[in-house]
């Protein structure tokens, strides 16, 4: 009587991942047999398994031409994290996302990167805010508005008017009142 192979094996994954299909799939060999295999991620994760990450194989009905696979890169995996860290990300490229010990959240991004959001978008910071940008910062939008004082270190360019309680403060503005010698204006009109 020949001996069955067991129905969970340790594969490798030999072929990048290939998400074309109904199910995301990559190859994999384990005992020498390679065969394409769906790749099973948890809810609300995917990704395309890099070549030679281990793949727990499991044998659908015992058929070994019909895998499924949970796919894992020990060699790229974060190491050193303390009991409840948690760590996301592209470990190939080290884009991640960090949720540390101390309650933080920690993003690394190796390039540039691109937010989309497709509606409203709130954030609360209950503690002070520091931005450092080591480049130019260019907003667009059709209307800013700060709410509090607004205190600007450096110099301040303005390429439109400057309105201040309603009046005109530009460089074109007038004042009422004028007087020669050591006399004051009266207020902008």
């Amino acid at each position: 009587m020949a001996k069955r192979k067991s129905d969970i094996q340790i594969a490798a994954v030999t072929l990048p991942g290939k998400d074309d299909g109904p199910y995301p799939a990559c190859q994999v060999t384990a005992y020498g047999v390679a065969a394409d295999a769906v790749v099973l991620w948890p809810y609300g994760m995917h990704g395309g398994p890099p070549v030679n990450s281990y793949a727990i194989s499991f044998a659908v009905n015992g058929q070994q031409e019909n895998r499924m696979v949970m796919v894992y890169r020990p060699d790229l995996r974060p190491k050193d994290k303390k009991p409840g860290e948690v760590e996301f990300g592209n470990f190939v490229h080290g884009s991640t996302i960090f949720f540390d010990d101390d309650k933080n959240i920690v993003v690394n991004c190796e390039n540039d990167q691109i937010v989309t959001i497709k509606g409203a978008a709130v954030v609360n910071i209950t503690g002070d805010a520091d931005i450092t940008v080591g480049g130019e910062v260019n907003l667009t939008t059709p209307k800013l508005k700060v709410i509090g004082d607004l205190e600007v270190t450096g110099d301040t360019t303005l390429g439109a008017t400057v309105t201040s309680n309603g009046k005109d403060i530009s460089d074109t503005h007038t004042h009422s009142g004028v007087t020669t010698g050591a006399g004051i204006s009266g207020p902008p009109v």
